[in-house]
């Protein structure tokens, strides 16, 4: 059955309504920490934020790492629509519950839903779109499908700029729970997944060992990275500014709105880059660009100023890059019967590192003497992932690789 090219495009528009959500939705908690700490603890202190910033953090990277992998498994024998539906339920009834939480543990706990939600949505937005776009243009269609989710963070730091409950801003990410109807009208099983179901015999995971390490540490070293930014960063300008700054909360939303502003101009231009110089190249110029933008905000900027703003935005161009380069990359090295499994293993296994990882930031934050340093820590994982990259397979973006065989050269 051949797809439509409005169906297609009807098709690109809620997948990425779904991930842009979802990425609203994540980052919020971030963006109002020192608000829900003070509304929740009656505490304002550096030690009390970051212990409930890394366990709110935590727990949102470790839904995502459990929605990610055992919903990417259970895609790959269900379906990619149901999944969709389930992804949106998790994360849009888990915002709503996290605007009625009356403790910080609870609002912990319903960030673990959330993260389960917008881990396999990321997922299955991803396989759902390589599997039904044409080959011609499918890295440029998942490169600007990776914009989403700076669109989603962009969408959150105007929601913190602008509304100052964060009760409120919590609600607007149940606002998911709308896609529900439409995904399940208008989605279609892809025909390459349909066809994976009728083979007669299905791939091994285990004949993809390589190219599975390979994944999981590419994405993971990016993600540990990101995440470490993403979750810390707009207390990191609170604390330039000074604890009681008026400007406090407008910058810390702008400076989530910049990151996501740079990611969503990376993101669109990700897939030229990669078919122009390839997914590899343009991945390995990622990591050494964000190690360097890294050291020169927070080591060398001691002060919020213009240069801190233009970091952030460069900063956040080049995670774009990265994102749109690797939503192409990692599912073009595994078949379609192993596709979702896979590539939520490699999008979550790393994530699984990066919860443990973040929920010692706040720790670090006193052992290295304050955010900044505790970020840039974090960017050391930058370099190796450059590593690990100089020893990974070329992946191959021919059309040819969306079948049911396995990789060349595997």
């Amino acid at each position: 059955m051949q797809t439509s090219l409005f169906y297609n495009y009807r098709l690109f528009v809620l997948c990425f309504l779904s991930v842009a959500l979802g990425a609203m939705d994540s980052v919020l908690s971030s963006a109002y920490l020192p608000d829900i700490v003070r509304d929740l603890t009656g505490q304002t202190g550096d030690a009390v934020i970051g212990k409930v910033g890394s366990w709110v953090n935590f727990a949102f990277l470790a839904g995502g790492a459990l929605g990610g992998i055992v919903l990417g498994f259970l895609t790959d024998r269900i379906g990619r629509r149901v999944v969709l539906m389930l992804a949106l339920l998790c994360y849009g009834t888990g915002s709503g519950l996290g605007a009625l939480s009356e403790s910080w543990e609870m609002l912990t706990a319903t960030r673990l839903l959330v993260g389960a939600g917008v881990g396999a949505a990321l997922v299955v937005s991803a396989v759902i779109l390589s599997e039904t776009w044409e080959a011609r243009t499918r890295a440029v269609a998942l490169g600007i499908l990776s914009v989403a989710y700076q669109v989603g963070v962009i969408a959150s730091g105007i929601i913190t700029s602008t509304v100052k409950d964060w009760r409120i801003a919590f609600f607007a990410g149940a606002s998911a729970l709308l896609l529900l109807w439409p995904v399940r009208r208008s989605l279609q099983e892809s025909q390459a997944w349909s066809e994976s179901k009728n083979a007669l015999a299905t791939p091994a995971l285990s004949r993809h060992k390589a190219e599975l390490v390979a994944g999981i540490l590419i994405y993971g070293a990016m993600l540990i990275g990101l995440w470490a930014t993403f979750s810390w960063l707009p207390t990191w300008v609170q604390s330039l500014l000074g604890d009681n700054a008026p400007e406090g909360q407008s910058q810390r939303g702008l400076s989530v709105a910049l990151l996501g502003m740079g990611g969503l101009a990376g993101g669109i231009v990700s897939g030229f880059l990669a078919n122009r110089y390839g997914g590899k190249a343009v991945q390995a110029v990622c990591f050494a660009v964000c190690f360097l933008l890294s050291y020169f905000l927070f080591q060398v900027n001691t002060a919020y100023s213009i240069r801190v703003t233009t970091g952030i935005a460069l900063l956040g161009l080049c995670f774009g890059v990265s994102q749109g380069t690797l939503n192409t990359y990692i599912p073009e090295l595994f078949p379609v019967a192993l596709r979702s499994a896979a590539t939520g293993l490699c999008f979550h296994v790393g994530r699984i590192f990066t919860a443990v990882g973040v929920f010692f930031v706040g720790a670090l934050v006193v052992w290295f003497g304050g955010y900044g340093n505790a970020i840039f820590a974090f960017s050391m994982i930058y370099i190796a992932g450059l590593l690990a990259l100089v020893f990974v397979k070329k992946s191959n973006t021919n059309a040819s690789q969306y079948n049911s065989t396995p990789p060349s050269g595997s």
